[in-house]
């Protein structure tokens, strides 16, 4: 029997304490994250508007640093996800899933495929940096 339960609690004892450290969706407001794409740059944000969590996503100008910017109110599934709708360039409508992962990551899905994120740092400009790593053909 403590076989059993010493068993039982080296299962269960690192799992019990994983989600106390995690981030919610709540510690993105007011921060900035850069959409890495070919164009002249895509961001997200999000905000507080009352007792609701806000997307805002903003199209970047090339030499203008917003060209627009719309807010989407976002549907909560839990304390680490949501789902919101946006309109894009060509005016189609595609859903948004944002999620916090286990390590504080913060995932972006667009249609169901993931798009990379950059987070904008304080006095960092509305561009995104090139990624590291790809060279020039």
């Amino acid at each position: 029997m403590r076989i059993l339960l010493l068993l039982t609690f080296c299962i269960f004892a690192p799992v019990s304490g994983r989600g106390a450290d995690r981030p919610t969706l709540q510690s993105l407001v007011g921060r900035e994250f850069l959409i890495l794409d070919d164009w002249a740059g895509q961001a997200l944000a999000f905000k507080n508007k009352g007792d609701s969590i806000y997307a805002v996503w903003r199209i970047l100008g090339s030499g203008v640093p917003v060209l627009s910017e719309a807010e989407y109110p976002v549907e909560m599934k839990s304390p680490f996800q949501c789902v919101f709708e946006v309109q894009l360039r060509d005016k189609s409508r595609s859903m948004v899933k944002v999620g916090i992962g286990e390590a504080s990551e913060v995932r972006v899905f667009l249609n169901g495929v993931r798009i990379m994120l950059q987070e904008k740092q304080p006095n960092q400009s509305l561009q995104p940096t090139a990624p590291s790593g790809r060279g020039s053909s």
